[in-house]
């Protein structure tokens, strides 16, 4: 079992900005943002748990806001629920959203200011025969800032690319 979580951890993180070691500092918060592979870990506490184990000096905060089928720009809710920038920079309060006839209060007990960011962009676009651009990371990761730069690193598997066609961020 700790080989599988090892190897879980090594091809989850395999990408991960190959030319640079992601440094966490005591009292961060780490928001996972992506599609399906990230949605997917909400269900096992697994790499949290190893991050954590890892780290455990460090008092991290971790919250996961995957969601299968969101892409760079693209996520698929209603109209009622907040951005993904709201849940990236939370403060205690109330918001209220309102769609037709609909009202809906989001109630946020805590601060959560996200500034290490593990994006899993890119399954979705590969199969699509679509590419996320560099540009295109770049920009999101620009909208999402809200105080200060998040540092932000990049998972994501690429489902039908060739080693040519590959780009590296």
């Amino acid at each position: 079992m700790r080989k599988t979580l090892t190897l879980l951890l090594a091809l989850t993180l395999s990408a991960v900005l190959p030319a640079q070691t992601l440094q966490l500092q005591k009292g961060d918060n780490i928001a996972y943002v992506g599609s399906g592979l990230a949605d997917r870990q909400q269900h096992y506490g697994n790499l949290e748990a190893l991050i954590h184990q890892a780290h455990a000096d460090k008092e991290l905060v971790i919250r996961n806001l995957g969601f299968s089928g969101d892409e760079v720009h693209t996520r698929h809710r209603s109209d009622e629920v907040p951005t993904l920038e709201y849940f990236l920079d939370m403060k205690p309060g109330d918001l209220t959203t309102k769609s037709g006839n609909t009202t809906v209060t989001y109630h946020a007990g805590a601060h959560f200011h996200a500034n290490v960011l593990l994006a899993y962009w890119g399954f979705n676009e590969s199969s699509a025969a679509r590419r996320v651009s560099r540009t295109s990371r770049r920009t999101w990761t620009a909208s999402s800032r809200s105080t200060s730069r998040p540092t932000t690193a990049r998972a994501s598997p690429a489902s039908s690319c060739s080693p040519r066609s590959r780009t590296r961020t």
